[in-house]
């Protein structure tokens, strides 16, 4: 079968808070055929650690249990944590779960962005919901980056350094926490700018909203 190659990037969590497990999916199970699939899973100061090749056929899907490949990934404010990148055929399906204690979450691909083309998310914050942002820094040369939160005339910023493949986790509620306590507002919507300042490069994104008062570890990403 005559196809093309793709590329997609996730943030994967692990133990002892987080499970993440992957699956792949050939997107047309009635004809038979096969894909070299190749993984790699990077730490959050981007070391290598660990690189994985499978077959997946049309006719048997694929689920692995990422926390097995995970085991030399040092945790990092209190997570396990690091970036992985599955090359596939184009007709192969990949989906990543993020499971905390009984609920779990099917989510998507990093979200890209650039110095030519920041991006805008909105977040709410509140007395039980926290936003986690990670970064991964997807080029070969250190990225500086800004993130910045935006409500009405108030746009607070932070800049962080990012070598090449390297992923960061950062508690927006804390980071924050001024901004939100002078509105004193008990659900404070606004809006998240992040920029790439340094480096001609792709920088990944994803938000992790978390309820704290959910009975079963409720949580659910946004991007």
């Amino acid at each position: 079968m005559s196809t093309n190659r793709i590329i997609k990037k996730y943030w994967i969590m692990g133990y002892p808070y987080f499970e993440s497990r992957i699956f792949f999916i050939p997107n047309d199970i009635g004809k038979d055929y096969e894909s070299l699939v190749k993984m790699k899973l990077y730490d959050q100061d981007g070391a290598l650690i660990n690189e994985i090749k499978m077959i997946v056929s049309s006719r048997s899907p694929l689920i692995l249990d990422l926390e097995n490949f995970m085991g030399d990934c040092k945790p990092e404010s209190g997570i396990k944590y690091g970036s992985l990148l599955c090359e596939m055929d184009e007709f192969i399906g990949s989906y990543l779960k993020k499971k905390k204690k009984k609920v779990g979450v099917y989510v998507k691909e990093l979200m890209d962005f650039n110095s030519k083309m920041p991006v805008f998310l909105p977040v709410n914050f509140s007395q039980t919901q926290s936003n986690v942002l990670m970064l991964l820094n997807e080029g070969n040369e250190e990225a500086q980056i800004e993130y910045r939160i935006i409500k009405g005339n108030r746009a607070p910023s932070r800049v962080l350094d990012l070598g090449q493949m390297n992923s960061r986790i950062i508690f927006l509620n804390e980071v924050f926490k001024d901004l939100i306590n002078d509105f004193n507002d008990k659900n404070l919507d606004a809006y998240l700018k992040l920029t790439v300042l340094k480096g001609n490069l792709e920088v990944g994104a994803q938000i992790i909203t978390y309820n704290s008062q959910a009975q079963e570890g409720d949580f659910f990403s946004i991007s």
